[in-house]
């Protein structure tokens, strides 16, 4: 997974270095954001505010979504874009053993 850390000088280091020891790449083009809090979030993507006085919950958070990944590597839903918006294909509209098709809906 690829993020885009936003966040102090003096907290830089120590969060760079748990991200990479989770396996997590800092990308300043990703849409993915950890955002200090009382720093301005990019205006786009999905951010995560976090308080440099309590890094444990964004550690928290990070073994808690890994562990989720982990576990769920195939999708029990898909999504399909409609329009403007997104929409839930449920697990009994598609055969599991054949979503190849699937890669193509746009």
């Amino acid at each position: 997974m690829k993020v885009n850390l936003v966040c102090s000088n003096k907290s830089e280091k120590i969060l760079t270095e748990i991200l990479r020891h989770r396996k997590i790449d800092l990308d300043h083009s990703a849409v993915i954001h950890f955002v200090e809090q009382g720093i301005s979030a990019p205006e786009s993507g999905v951010s995560a505010i976090f308080d440099d006085h309590n890094l444990n919950e964004l550690i928290d958070f990070l073994d808690c979504f890994q562990s989720t990944a982990l576990k769920n590597q195939s999708p029990d839903i898909l999504t399909d874009k409609k329009d403007d918006s997104f929409e839930v294909l449920q697990p009994d509209l598609f055969v599991s053993t054949n979503l190849m098709w699937l890669i193509f809906l746009k």
